[in-house]
């Protein structure tokens, strides 16, 4: 999802994941809206980007399932980056 994408929340407001992500380094939110889809969302800043996880589990639990799919995917496919 490109950090232009827009996040309704529960309350109706629109915003930018950039945006959510200017004041706090990790934001979670449960029940949001991107591209017309009801998901949980997991975010935080890295040194020159964003991580972005999308999933129907608990916001707080999706950065456990990333790092967990993420170390079988590089294992197989190149080096692990750290994302904590």
């Amino acid at each position: 999802m490109p950090k232009s994408h827009q996040v309704t929340l529960k309350n109706g407001q629109v915003f930018k994941v950039e945006d959510l992500l200017s004041e706090q380094s990790e934001r979670y939110f449960k029940d949001v809206i991107i591209d017309d889809v009801r998901v949980n969302i997991a975010m935080k800043t890295l040194p020159d980007d964003y991580l972005i996880v999308i999933g129907t589990r608990n916001p707080k639990k999706l950065f456990q399932d990333y790092k967990h799919r993420w170390s079988i995917e590089t294992f197989r496919f190149g080096e692990p980056i750290s994302i904590y």
